[in-house]
């Protein structure tokens, strides 16, 4: 029995598959955490689970929605960009990962929120042509006819005539 453990242990498939269950086990407590609003633990947890299993969308598109849920509360300009961004990147990778097209459209369009999020900031900020890369950028990844591609068409529209 011990010596089968020990097979096992040295087995590719094997390892792989414990560390998405173990993955698993850290996505529920960087969920459970985020209810509590304990972003740097769930910041951690889900870390964790892509470390376990670095190819799994729905754990690159839980850390983009703790990102963005993170820039919402955030009140330093620096600091709300950074999250922003990172919320981006976050659901981008997940858009290329998954196989499945309705998925891939959603993350895709988090991706473009988070960035016209930044845009936004940037606008307050004073700073027009970094917004407007932001919208361009987000303007490329969004999918083609959906709410948020005509929310920022509308934005470049009427912010940068």
């Amino acid at each position: 029995d011990h010596e089968a453990m020990i097979e096992r242990l040295k087995d590719p498939v094997a390892i792989a598959e414990e560390n998405r269950n173990l993955a698993v086990l850290y996505e529920e407590l960087g969920k459970r955490s985020f209810e509590f609003a304990q972003l740097p633990r769930s910041e951690e947890a889900y870390q964790k689970c892509l470390a376990l299993d670095p190819d799994n969308p729905r754990y690159l598109s839980d850390l983009a929605q703790l990102y963005a849920t993170a820039a919402i509360r955030q009140e330093e300009t620096r600091q709300k960009l950074t999250l922003l961004r990172n919320s981006s990147r976050f659901w981008e990778s997940a858009a290329t990962k998954t196989p499945d097209v309705v998925q891939k459209r959603e993350y895709q369009q988090g991706a473009a929120n988070a960035l016209m999020g930044a845009a936004k900031e940037l606008t307050i900020a004073g700073l027009g042509n970094e917004a407007r890369r932001e919208l361009e950028r987000a303007r490329s990844i969004a999918p083609i006819g959906s709410p948020v591609a005509h929310q920022i068409d509308s934005m470049l529209d009427q912010s940068f005539r």
